[in-house]
């Protein structure tokens, strides 16, 4: 049975393959880089309407985001 993936490992991923800060991602999906961190550090986890401004302003699919695909 595969591992299932944290947000924070998908994000991660995410940011390295395009070349993306913390602070840059923030701005493109208004959230403050703290809230960015937090997930990064599994404080919390986004929430609908930041999962939702992810999957628009990335135009990436939103099985990737939630773990259920490997690749985006």
């Amino acid at each position: 049975m595969e591992k299932e993936r944290s947000f924070s490992e998908i994000l991660t991923e995410f940011l390295e393959l395009n070349n993306l800060t913390l602070t840059e991602f923030g701005k493109r999906i208004d959230k403050k880089s703290g809230h960015i961190s937090d997930w990064m550090r599994e404080k919390s986890a986004p929430s609908y309407y930041s999962l939702k401004a992810i999957i628009k302003t990335f135009n990436e699919p939103a099985n990737f985001w939630l773990g259920l695909e490997d690749e985006f």
